[in-house]
């Protein structure tokens, strides 16, 4: 009895290891597969818009950062999507949803993207302001001030997320040779800058290079992300500390006592599916409470610049601006879709509001989403056939 009383303990115990061991794994290697989509005809427009607007970033070519003002200072400047390779999240999100025409133009696209190093993933912080096309749709690239901004706050966002964009154009496009011959680079910017990626929002960097070295068959640099990813989600299950941890990186959001900003769920930017299911399962409840008072606060939120005061930070008569900029949306959204179990038709709702700009990242990819929640959702282990 008591050598079976031992053998039923030591079954246990490992049981209770490998099951530690094996927390995060879906969260790592599984991603949601859309089948079956089902868009009646008053939902087509969807579809619709997503190619023409992808058909509007083909023909504009390299996207500068996007310049957002919502007031009458030009030095009050505001940038969006200034990651390098931001923009290919969001054509990857788009693939299966374009004509076959559009897709070797996109596979043309992500090529050329990938061969400038000042606009591929592992270039570093910032794409440069002024090369490319604005995204305003004016032409030429605004970026009154740059410098300024990034001096004063935007040397602190974080970056990395980029990565998971990689990862998803390869599994959506098949065209893995493309990455493949910038595998030495990405690997190593990687390991110099994993430790940034350490908000929700960045999470999909761990996962996405996780998947890529299993992809190219590098062990070392898939134990690094798999250890590296794993540390992320026990620490990220303190939802409280999170907020704190993000602070680093959104310094705005601790620049005034009476911030506005603080109402926000700016760690949760570029967030991919995974990191939602991984939220919903672990700070569910804090995340949509968090995400239903962002909405009552402002509750167009999915306009373009719903006139709200204010987007610098300021209240009242010293108020610097007018406008919520399209961050408001990549934070809302994702939470609706992947933690919240918002119907489809609700989240068609808030796509409604139309593109703010040239390749609005924050609007196109949750038109994807929409588009795929009107079909058969599969959790699926990206790690089968390779």
């Amino acid at each position: 009895m008591r050598m079976k009383a031992l053998l039923a303990t030591a079954v246990c115990v490992c049981f209770a290891i490998h099951a530690t061991a094996q927390d995060y794994s879906k969260y790592l290697w599984e991603f949601p597969e859309s089948a079956n989509i089902r868009l009646q005809a008053d939902k087509q427009w969807m579809r619709d818009d997503l190619r023409t607007e992808v058909d509007k970033i083909l023909a504009a070519g390299h996207l500068a950062p996007y310049y957002f003002n919502a007031c009458d200072l030009h030095h009050e400047g505001y940038f969006l999507y200034v990651a390098p390779g931001r923009v290919i999240t969001t054509l990857a999100w788009a693939y299966p949803h374009l004509s076959a025409e559009q897709q070797a133009r996109v596979k043309a696209y992500v090529a050329k993207e990938l061969a400038n190093p000042r606009y591929a993933p592992w270039a570093g912080a910032k794409l440069p302001w002024d090369e490319g096309t604005g995204r305003e749709g004016l032409g030429k690239p605004r970026g009154f001030n740059f410098d300024r901004w990034w001096g004063m706050e935007a040397q602190y966002r974080p970056f990395l997320h980029t990565y998971y964009g990689l990862w998803l154009y390869g599994h959506r496009s098949g065209d893995w040779q493309t990455i493949k011959g910038y595998w030495p680079q990405i690997k190593q910017f990687y390991a110099a800058k994993a430790g940034t990626a350490e908000v929700y929002g960045e999470f999909g960097a761990h996962i996405a290079m996780a998947r890529l070295a299993r992809q190219f068959g590098d062990e070392a640099t898939e134990k690094l992300a798999v250890e590296t990813a794993g540390k992320c989600f026990a620490a990220g299950k303190d939802y409280a500390a999170m907020e704190t941890t993000s602070l680093k990186y959104f310094n705005r959001l601790k620049e005034r006592q009476h911030n506005v900003l603080r109402s926000t769920h700016f760690m949760l930017l570029n967030m991919p599916p995974e990191v939602g299911r991984y939220l919903k399962d672990n700070v569910g409840d804090a995340v949509v409470q968090k995400n239903d008072a962002i909405k009552r606060r402002y509750p167009h939120w999915w306009f373009i610049a719903p006139p709200y005061e204010s987007w610098a930070g300021n209240i009242g008569p010293d108020c610097e601006g007018v406008g919520l900029p399209r961050e408001i949306f990549g934070m809302v959204y994702p939470v609706e879709r992947w933690v919240a179990d918002t119907k489809a038709d609700t989240l068609a709702s808030y796509l409604t509001s139309g593109p703010d700009g040239l390749g609005d990242c924050y609007w196109l990819e949750p038109l994807a989403w929409t588009i795929e929640a009107y079909g058969d959702i599969r959790w699926t282990d990206v790690r089968k056939g390779l």
